[in-house]
């Protein structure tokens, strides 16, 4: 996602079932730990108990669509860290139940 000010890149969590959203996203938290590590960033864990859905974030500040020069930075740097999103997540998301 990109907006004016910032970029970010999510795992989104929303099978259709709110219950079942929050056991996913409680058992990735449990690995918050290992997955930031992996990452080699801070996420924000955004649980969203009013909501159905969940969801972990990843932001870049100060880059956005209002900084066109500066687009290919920030498309590269999403690309980069997505790679390494998925890799800290993939043996979690394998996992959850």
């Amino acid at each position: 996602m990109i907006l004016q000010d910032k970029g970010a890149i999510e795992v989104y969590i929303d099978k259709g079932n709110k219950n079942l959203n929050k056991e996913r996203f409680d058992y990735l938290y449990s690995s918050k730990k290992k997955i930031e590590n992996i990452l080699g960033e801070r996420l924000k864990w955004e649980r969203l108990d009013k909501k159905r859905a969940c969801r972990i974030i990843y932001t870049f500040d100060g880059i956005g669509l209002k900084n066109k020069d500066e687009w290919g930075k920030l498309q590269d740097k999403m690309i980069d860290k997505m790679i390494l999103l998925e890799k800290a997540f993939r043996d979690e998301i394998a996992n959850c139940p």
